[in-house]
């Protein structure tokens, strides 16, 4: 009999290769949304601190003009939060995408190798039909040679 040959073998290879490729965007998706939110972190905090130096400017009584630079300097530490935190929802959108993307991918590979396992199981169950098949015909030789006749006869 011949050896088992999956046919679809190079595709579940492709399929592998894109499960493998799936995981790399996955991993560099979280590690950027990481340092989104580090950044992200640290532009709130930036803007907690203009609130606290401006609200300092008020007890100590500074000018007109030196309150105005200040909450000049929050409105642009306020933009510059909202952008970062926007910014942050774009990578959690990415990172949802791309983990999506990776259980389709091992769907498509599991899908393969569940066909390659059942059509190995089958060549299996073909190959011990055949040895059974086999055997019984050599019994049936060697009960005819010992009862003194052969198997045509």
């Amino acid at each position: 009999m011949k050896p088992f040959r999956f046919r679809a073998a190079v595709v579940l290879d492709l399929r592998r290769r894109q499960h493998a490729l799936a995981q790399t965007h996955l991993a560099r998706a979280q590690l950027d949304r990481a340092a989104a939110a580090r950044v992200a972190a640290a532009a709130a905090a930036a803007c907690h601190d203009a609130r606290r130096g401006y609200r300092a400017s008020l007890d100590q009584g500074g000018t007109a003009g030196v309150l105005e630079r200040h909450r000049n300097w929050m409105t642009r530490q306020q933009a510059e939060t909202d952008d970062r935190r926007r910014q942050l929802e774009e990578r959690h959108v990415v990172v949802h995408q791309a983990a999506a993307d990776l259980r389709q991918a091992y769907t498509r590979v599991r899908v393969l190798e569940r066909l390659r396992d059942r059509g190995w199981e089958k060549h299996q169950d073909e190959v011990r039909r055949r040895e059974a098949i086999e055997m019984d015909y050599l019994a049936v030789t060697q009960f005819a040679r010992r009862m003194g006749g052969g198997i045509d006869s």
